[in-house]
């Protein structure tokens, strides 16, 4: 057991490792946009407090509003689709991943030939677009992080223009709303891509649903592990009734397979639910 659970933590540094790059990625794209932004907010500010007129005041600042939307409507987009394809090409390397780990630690001496299903395109991205993270499906979430990050932008616009400020000053702003809006994608992100694996993985582990006794759910336990995934850490559950990880955002938890006493005697454990 202890090294399968070596294989697995030694996986979850790998996604980690996916996922900084996916990051790096989101950091590019929210950067490109930030000039953009900006731009088109000072231009807007700048024709705003030169008109006495309180209408067309309004007007500019209306306008404003709807540039900056129309901006990270296609930012956004971007970033929706570099997580999506991620995703989809960690789900359908997922099953020759846990096969190849589950090889390195069952010994010789038993022969089990596991069954590694073939997950192809069409239907990941049917699993993807049907799942869902925190209570809603991946493009809502998105659209959440994209309707936060406007409404900050915009009132740190306000406040920049109602104070007076530089245009350093202002741009700054801008800056620190999106960045505040680039670490909730990279939040999404981290959860989007343990969620394919773990889909992926699960789905190996119904192919081999004959030779397993049940599913063992593993949580990384230190100080970050919350109260909803303390409780069933070590808990072994039916295949099909297994919790699947990640149950929340940034879930770090994941699941085991516990075989039959005639296959490997050192995963056997009593099932609790």
């Amino acid at each position: 057991m202890a090294d399968l659970l070596n294989e697995k933590m030694k996986l979850s540094h790998r996604l980690q490792g996916v996922v900084n790059a996916l990051a790096d990625e989101i950091t590019e794209i929210l950067s490109e946009a930030a000039d953009d932004v900006t731009g088109k907010i000072l231009v807007l500010e700048a024709k705003a407090e030169q008109t006495e007129s309180l209408v067309r005041r309004k007007k500019y600042l209306e306008q404003q509003k709807a540039e900056i939307e129309k901006v990270l409507d296609e930012v956004y987009r971007d970033v929706g689709q570099t997580i999506k394809n991620r995703s989809i090409e960690t789900a359908q390397a997922a099953p020759e991943i846990a096969d190849t780990m589950l090889s390195k630690v069952i010994p010789a001496r038993f022969n089990i030939q596991l069954g590694v299903p073939h997950l192809d395109k069409k239907r990941v991205i049917a699993w993807f677009e049907s799942s869902q993270i925190d209570g809603l499906f991946f493009n809502d979430y998105l659209k959440k992080l994209e309707s936060n990050t406007a409404a900050r932008i915009i009132r740190e616009s306000r406040l920049a223009m109602i104070g007076r400020e530089s245009r350093k000053t202002a741009a700054k702003r801008v800056q620190d709303a999106l960045n505040t809006g680039r670490h909730s994608a990279y939040t999404l992100a981290d959860t989007a891509i343990r969620q394919a694996h773990n889909w992926a993985e699960r789905e190996y582990l119904l192919e081999n649903a004959e030779r397993l006794k049940g599913l063992r759910y593993q949580a990384e336990l230190d100080r970050r592990t919350c109260p909803q995934c303390i409780p069933k850490d070590n808990r072994v559950y039916p295949l099909k009734d297994a919790p699947q990880p990640p149950l929340h955002l940034r879930c770090r938890c994941f699941l085991t397979p516990v075989f039959f006493s005639n296959y490997i005697e050192p995963f056997n454990a009593v099932i609790y639910c």
